[in-house]
């Protein structure tokens, strides 16, 4: 018999209207209060599509972006899926649009999209759309063999870093001391000291010199 295992889902928001993001919210709480408790879940919202995929990639497990149609240009939005598609990531996609282009663009976004809905449907119906993804996502995930690897290993690290880890890893390999990086961030030593240890347990290393044989032969950037 197969053996059950759990399975975090996340959930990528992409829009910039904030009331739709706290609607999502408590749509994807009531969709996981029917699941199984031991599954878990994440809900985030990405203001630029182009940032989804690296989102995605750092958080790793399955995802399920939901795409407000309203908030971008369409080829942002038409970029973002295919850039993904482009990877291993187990996603699925639901594009939220307005009532004229689900009417009139209906056929063109199913070729792109999972789903395509009117965002200003009824609150059950979107509920039933996300339903329906999460069950075919958790049957698919649910049992079976471990997802294959998302890319190497060796750049799994570097997708963890903070925005400001990785300035803080830059400058260090550029010869920069703990009171130059703090004077250019804006931040204590101590601070820049609590980076550079995070830095250390996210590269599995112990101090500069195995961070710097690490790099230098990860071939990921030039030191």
């Amino acid at each position: 018999m197969p053996q059950f295992k759990k399975v975090q889902v996340n959930f990528y928001v992409i829009t910039e209207n904030r009331s739709l993001l706290t609607g999502i919210n408590g749509m994807v709480e009531n969709v996981f209060s029917r699941q199984d408790k031991r599954h878990k879940y994440n809900v985030y919202q990405i203001a630029d599509p182009a940032k989804l995929v690296i989102a995605m990639l750092r958080n790793g497990n399955c995802s399920i972006a939901i795409f407000d149609s309203e908030s971008y240009l369409f080829y942002e939005l038409m970029l973002a899926v295919e850039t993904i598609k482009n990877t291993n990531v187990a996603f699925k996609s639901l594009l939220l649009c307005s009532p004229q282009e689900k009417k009139k663009f209906h056929g063109f976004y199913r070729s792109l999209f999972d789903i395509n809905m009117d965002k200003k449907a009824n609150t059950y119906h979107i509920e039933t759309g996300l339903s329906l993804m999460l069950k075919t996502m958790l049957d698919e995930h649910e049992y079976g063999e471990q997802p294959a690897e998302l890319m190497p290993s060796v750049y799994t690290p570097f997708l963890k870093l903070t925005s400001q880890e990785a300035i803080v890893l830059n400058d260090i390999f550029r010869g920069k001391n703990t009171h130059e990086i703090a004077r250019k961030l804006f931040i204590s030593e101590k601070t820049v000291h609590a980076h550079r240890q995070r830095i250390y347990l996210k590269f599995n290393v112990h101090s500069l010199s195995e961070l710097y044989f690490y790099i230098r032969n990860s071939t990921l950037i030039s030191v």
